[in-house]
């Protein structure tokens, strides 16, 4: 069998562009860009993944893979695949910072621990819901639905196919940061206000009452109830959050 030069860029190309897209997205996607998975591990697994989609993917353009509009390409997959991650990014961040806001209502903002999935500090809570949500989503399969859509990305998405719109799409979607943690977090700290306001109130009849060592372990057992009760609702919060980041993918790509 003879084997010529074009031939060989062309089986690099297809190897190396949609591992572009796959790198990016296990650089900011949940779970796999966790800090605590080894490097070696990470390469096997987006060479599996690259290996796997590479029967979805659309027709490449005919370029030569050390030119520079080649090196664009791979710049533009690299780009799509981290906009694919950071979408459901975003959903595990407004859970984690409802978890914050809780802890933050309870007077338990200092209590911070190592969050392995983003190498930094979180408030205890935060990283309690953190980690419900990551067995959540293996529990429903979200990592087979992600890979899922990545190879249909590959369909509908080819390279050298990349519009500015993508980044205004993510952006506007950034809210549900904001809006999702409210969700988690509005059972607690309404119930938290009505007791400080309560403790506002005592503290007004009665001056010589020490509130702050009264108010503080009440404070946190209250919080601490309220939060457990409210963990029942966090499985069909965290679907929604889920479902609304499956629309925003779908749109991204034109699936």
């Amino acid at each position: 069998m003879h084997w010529d030069l074009s031939q060989i860029d062309r089986w690099m190309a297809l190897l190396l562009w949609p591992m572009s897209r796959v790198t990016g997205l296990m650089l900011t996607a949940p779970i796999f860009s966790a800090s605590g998975l080894p490097s070696l591990v990470r390469i096997v697994i987006a060479m599996a993944l690259t290996l796997a989609i590479i029967p979805a993917e659309a027709p490449m353009p005919a370029l030569d893979i050390l030119s520079w509009a080649s090196l664009l390409v791979i710049v533009q997959q690299l780009i799509i695949g981290l906009l694919m991650g950071m979408t459901l990014k975003l959903v595990f961040e407004a859970v984690s910072y409802g978890g914050q806001l809780i802890a933050n209502a309870m007077g338990l903002g200092f209590a911070s621990v190592i969050d392995p999935t983003q190498g930094g500090d979180t408030p205890l809570i935060g990283q309690f819901q953190t980690v419900m949500v990551s067995l959540l989503f293996l529990a429903m399969n979200g990592h087979l639905a992600l890979i899922g859509m990545l190879a249909d990305s590959m369909r509908s998405l080819p390279p050298s196919r990349l519009s500015a719109t993508m980044s205004w799409e993510l952006l506007s979607f950034a809210s549900i940061v904001f809006s999702g943690a409210v969700r988690v977090a509005l059972t607690a700290i309404i119930a938290l206000l009505i007791t400080n306001i309560g403790f506002g109130v005592i503290s007004r009849a009665a001056p010589a009452m020490n509130m702050f060592a009264l108010g503080f372990p009440i404070s946190i057992t209250l919080g601490l109830t309220v939060f457990w009760l409210s963990q029942r609702a966090l499985p069909g919060i965290f679907s929604s959050l889920c479902d609304q980041a499956d629309a925003v993918l779908h749109h991204l790509i034109g699936a």
